[in-house]
Parts: C-alpha cells; structure tokens; sequence
C-alpha cells in the first residue's frame, strides 16, 4: 500500500447528504460577543497609559486587578506612578492581609489622589507611604485630609531657598563639583536639604533649585 502523509493523498470528497456551513458571519458574530482579552488588554495599556509590557502583563493577569487599576489610572497625573503603586505596595499588603483586589480597603480613587498629591509636590514619597498605610485604617478620609492630619504640610518656596542655601554653605566641596556638572553631588546637596527640611521639601523642586543656584 502506498504511504499516506498529506490530506490530498486522502482524495478527501464533499458528501452530497451534507449542506455546507458558512461560519463566518457566526464567528464574526460570537467575536463581538467576547471580552477584552488578556493579551488586548496589555497592549491597551501599553498605549493608553504608557507603562512597560512587563507592568501591564501583571496588571492585566487578573480581571479585577486590572478594573482596579484603569479606574484608578484614567484621570491621574502620571498612570505610570499609579502602576508602580499597585505592583510594588498595594498587591504586598494584600497578600499579607490575605484578602484579594475585591476586598482592598483603599479606594482606586483614593490611590489616585495620593499619587496626584506626590506628583504636585505636596507630599514626599516617604510621607506618601505612611499616608497610604493609614488610608487601610481609615478607608472613607482622603489623602489629603490624612495628610494634614500628619502634619504633611509642603515647606514653602523661601524655606526651600534658605535650605539650599544652608546646605551649599556647609558643603562647599559638593557644591563645587555641582557647578562643575557634576550630577552625583546634586543628589547629595538634595539629601541635606531633605534633612533640614525634615522631609517636607519636594526632592525635585529642591534639585532645580540647586542647579539654578550653581549652574544657572
């Protein structure tokens, strides 16, 4: 007997007691039908929000981590931010608490707003971190108003100059290699200001701050 491999050496033939079935108009009908799958969903918020693959794959893993995140990323300041919050702070308490995205204490609303009082330079990411894990305590205040009730005032413009100012006089050595365009020193003379501000100066207003003042 000769060998058979393909399906032509088959000599495969319609049976006349069959009508045909045209399914396309079936399949373009049940597509509709389907959910935004994974995979869509990942590329989505690649686009639409600007985060990594690798982000939007956790993201998008589970169907109610995902709602999570896009009601709480649409709006913000910076998705981006909203994203890192989600992945690197809130799913570890979750899972030390044991309890899943359906049951989180803290709002998508409430994450956003916290990211948004990061982004403006009200609060530092160290108050932001303590203002999150008290938000779990008290899930019906805002940000803000847990915020205020920390004392997480933002130091204004002329306490910030007068800080720059101090940390550029006891540190002349850095501040020199700063003027000389050195980027590591600038990081240094930020971390003084940070420590007389006593954690209440935004990081990236006091670095413009120093560079205008050494380089400008």
């Amino acid at each position: 007997m000769r060998t058979k491999e393909d399906a032509h050496d088959y000599r495969y033939l319609p049976d006349p007691d069959l009508l045909p079935v045209h399914t396309a108009d079936l399949l373009a009908e049940a597509r509709t039908d389907l959910p935004e799958l994974p995979h869509e969903k990942v590329d989505r918020f690649e686009k639409d929000f600007g985060i990594t693959h690798y982000d939007a794959s956790v993201l998008a893993s589970d169907v109610k981590l995902a709602e999570y995140y896009e009601k709480a990323a649409c709006g913000a300041s910076s998705a981006k931010k909203v994203a890192n919050w989600v992945i690197n702070n809130l799913l570890g308490v979750l899972n030390d608490q044991g309890v899943g995205i359906s049951d989180c204490a803290l709002t998508a609303d409430n994450l956003r707003q916290l990211v948004d009082l990061i982004e403006v330079g009200q609060i530092t990411n160290s108050q932001a971190k303590e203002v999150f894990a008290a938000l779990f305590e008290a899930p019906d205040k805002t940000p803000a108003a847990v915020a205020k009730e920390k004392g997480f005032e933002p130091a204004d413009s002329g306490e910030i100059d007068a800080f720059i100012d101090q940390a550029i006089a006891n540190n002349p050595g850095p501040a020199g290699e700063v003027g000389e365009g050195n980027d590591k020193a600038i990081n240094f003379l930020t971390g003084q200001v940070m420590k007389l501000s006593r954690g209440k100066a935004n990081p990236k207003q006091v670095s413009e701050g120093i560079i205008a003042r050494l380089r400008g």
